[in-house]
């Protein structure tokens, strides 16, 4: 009989780079339906808007409501948009994006009940800086870094897990 020692040491590697991909698909997956979602349920036409203002009007804050729930705040700078935070129908879900004063992406992620879940990204000035997991606030798995434009991203992983499992599903109404 020969030994299979060998073959089972040199197929663990296969076996955790495919689970690591699957899970990055599972993640993806997650992420996009529930941005999805989110976005559908804040998207009804409001029945009424809330102004607020600093002392100086320079920074201004837009809340959009339907039947009194509310779907949507952005904020503006001088007028210039550099945050929108959409809601889910039950509150416990969010999808935020930031943005700089040029109006470039500067951040963008999922949150429920005020903790960061999912993929989530920073951007400097157009192009993506960081993007990875995020389970209850802390970055968990492999990150990727990109420090120069037009590179190739630096990876570091975080540890943790982050299974899919233990992720909160947002239902549809």
């Amino acid at each position: 009989m020969k030994p299979r020692l060998p073959i089972l040491i040199l197929s663990l590697p296969i076996f955790a780079a495919c689970e690591r991909q699957q899970t990055a698909v599972a993640h993806r997956h997650w992420y996009e339906h529930t941005k999805s979602t989110i976005l559908e349920q804040a998207g009804m036409a409001p029945d009424s808007i809330a102004y607020s203002y600093n002392e100086d009007s320079t920074h201004k804050v837009v809340e959009q409501y339907h039947d009194k729930h509310l779907l949507s705040t952005r904020g503006f700078d001088h007028d210039i948009l550099r945050y929108e935070i959409f809601y889910s129908i039950d509150r416990d879900f969010e999808f935020r994006r930031e943005r700089c004063e040029n109006g470039n992406p500067a951040f963008e992620g999922l949150f429920y009940k005020n903790e960061g879940y999912g993929i989530t990204t920073w951007f400097a000035g157009n192009r993506l800086k960081e993007q990875g997991v995020r389970f209850k606030n802390n970055r968990v798995g492999i990150w990727k870094l990109w420090t120069k434009e037009n590179m190739e991203p630096e990876e570091k992983n975080y540890g943790g897990d982050a299974a899919i499992e233990s992720f909160p599903v947002l239902k549809h109404p």
